[in-house]
C-alpha cells in the first residue's frame, strides 16, 4: 500500500495542474461564447429595419404581379357587348345606347356600365352601373341626368392601375352667354364620383378668355394627376390662348385692361391698322365726315378712320348684353342707346371722354330704343325730347404720374 501511495504521490501536482488548466479553459470558452452571442433585441431591431426597407417594394411588386395576373386571366370580356346590352335593357328598361361589360379585381362578379335614356324621343341620359347578383344583375349606382342632348362617349379604364376599372363619361351644356364641359370618373371600389369641369363665361368681355377649371371633390395629387391624364386624352386642358394686345382679335381685352369696366371719363385708345374684322352682326352705324362708328351685336363699338385706314375700340361692354343699339351725332358728342341699360352714353371725340347718363334733370331715363338729333335736341324713343345742353359735360382732369384713367 505504501509503495502504491508512494508511486502516485508525485502525480498529484500534475493532476492539480491538469484540473486547474481544464477549469481555466472552460471559463475562457464560456467568456468567449458569451461575448460572441448576439443580443436578441438587436436581432429583432435589425430584422424590423430590413423588413421596413423591403416591405414597400415587395408590396408594390406583389400588387403589380397580382394585377398583371388578373388582367391576363380576364383579357377577354366576360360577356359580349351585345349580351350586356340585352341584360342592361332587361334590368333598367328604356333605350340603352351602349353597355360595356368588365371585371374588377375586388369582386368575382361581372359589372356592366350602361348609358340609358327613357326612349328614343327623350334626352334624359344617365349612366348606370350594374353588378351581377347570382344569375341576374342589380343597379348599384346611377348618375344624375346629363345636360347634353347628344349621347356621351363612355368607357371603362383602370386609370390608377389597381385592377379595378373606373367608369368614364362626359357631359356638356352651352348657351349664348357661356357653357361648361365636364369629365366624370366613377370609382366603383370607393363608390365616389369625381369630375373635372371647364367653364366659360362669354358674357363678361372684361374677364378671362380661357376656361376656369375645377375638380370636385378635391383629392390628393396622385388622383388629380390620374384624372388630368384622362382629361388630356379626351381633349380637355388645351393650351391657353397667348394674348397679344397689339392684335385686333384681343382689342376688347386691351380696352378693359386699360379702361376698366366703364371709365366714366377719358378713355385710352389704341389704333389698329385697316378696317375692323368682326364676326358679329353689324347692329348700328353712324358717320361724321371722315369717320364712321360701327356697333356689333353683343360686342364692341368701334371708330374707323376712313382716311387713315385705322380703327380703335371706343366702348366695350363688360356684359355683352349691353351693346350699343342706336346712335346719333350732334357735331360734338356721339350719343348711344344701350341694350338692357337705362339712359345714354356719350362720347366726345375731341376730348376722348366717355360718360354714362342715367338721369336728366333729376329724373331717371328709360332704356333707349331709338335716338335722333336735330338743332341741339335729342329725340329718344320717338317721343321724349331733351336738349343736348341739359346734359352735363365732365371736366377733364390732368392725370398725375402713375395714375390710370380707369
Amino acid at each position: 500500500m505504501e509503495n502504491a501511495a508512494r508511486r502516485f504521490t508525485p502525480c498529484l501536482p500534475l493532476l492539480a495542474f491538469s484540473s486547474g488548466w481544464k477549469s481555466f479553459s472552460t471559463d475562457k470558452r464560456t467568456r468567449e461564447g458569451t461575448a460572441e452571442m448576439p443580443d436578441p433585441f438587436s436581432v429583432v431591431k435589425t430584422g424590423q429595419s430590413l423588413y421596413s426597407v423591403v416591405q414597400k417594394p415587395l408590396g408594390r411588386l406583389w400588387c403589380w404581379a397580382r394585377v398583371r395576373l388578373f388582367r391576363l386571366r380576364n383579357r377577354k370580356s366576360p360577356i359580349t357587348e351585345v349580351r350586356a346590352k340585352q341584360v342592361a335593357t332587361s334590368v333598367i328598361g328604356g333605350e340603352v345606347s351602349r353597355a360595356i361589360p368588365f371585371r374588377n379585381i375586388s369582386t368575382k362578379h361581372v359589372l356592366i356600365a350602361a348609358l340609358r335614356r327613357s326612349s328614343e324621343r327623350d334626352f334624359d341620359w344617365r349612366m348606370f352601373l350594374l353588378e351581377q347578383l347570382g344569375s341576374t344583375f342589380q343597379v348599384v349606382w346611377k348618375s344624375e341626368m346629363l345636360s347634353s342632348f347628344t349621347k356621351s362617349e363612355i368607357e371603362v379604364q383602370d386609370i390608377d392601375g389597381d385592377g379595378n376599372c373606373e367608369v368614364i363619361y362626359e357631359d356638356q351644356s352651352f348657351g349664348t352667354g357661356g357653357g361648361s364641359r365636364s369629365l366624370y370618373v366613377y370609382f366603383p371600389e370607393t363608390k365616389k364620383l369625381h369630375s373635372l369641369t371647364e367653364s366659360l363665361n362669354w358674357q363678361d368681355l372684361s374677364g378671362p378668355i380661357s376656361p376656369e377649371v375645377t375638380i370636385e371633390p378635391e383629392g390628393d395629387a396622385k388622383l388629380v394627376s390620374q384624372i388630368e391624364a384622362v382629361a388630356s386624352k379626351r381633349g380637355f386642358l388645351k393650351p391657353s390662348a397667348e394674348i397679344d394686345f397689339n392684335k385686333p382679335e384681343f382689342a376688347a381685352q386691351r380696352w378693359h385692361k386699360e379702361n376698366g369696366k366703364f371709365p366714366q371719363g377719358k378713355i385710352k385708345i389704341y389704333y389698329y391698322n385697316g378696317p375692323p374684322h368682326v364676326l358679329s352682326t353689324l347692329v348700328a352705324t353712324q358717320r361724321a365726315s371722315n369717320r364712321v362708328w360701327l356697333s356689333f351685336f353683343k360686342g364692341l363699338l368701334i371708330e374707323y378712320d376712313l382716311v387713315k385706314d385705322q380703327h380703335f375700340v371706343l366702348y366695350s361692354p363688360a356684359c355683352f348684353y349691353n351693346w350699343v343699339k342706336c346712335m346719333a351725332f350732334d357735331g360734338e358728342r356721339l350719343w348711344c342707346g344701350v341694350h338692357c341699360m337705362q339712359g345714354l352714353i356719350s362720347y366726345e371725340p375731341r376730348t376722348g371722354m366717355l360718360v354714362r347718363h342715367e338721369r336728366f334733370d333729376g329724373k331717371e331715363l328709360p332704356e333707349i330704343e331709338t335716338i335722333s338729333h336735330e338743332s341741339g335736341v335729342l329725340m329718344l324713343n320717338k317721343a321724349l325730347t331733351l336738349p343736348v345742353s341739359g346734359f352735363p359735360r365732365p371736366i377733364e382732369r390732368p392725370m398725375l404720374p402713375g395714375m390710370s384713367s380707369s
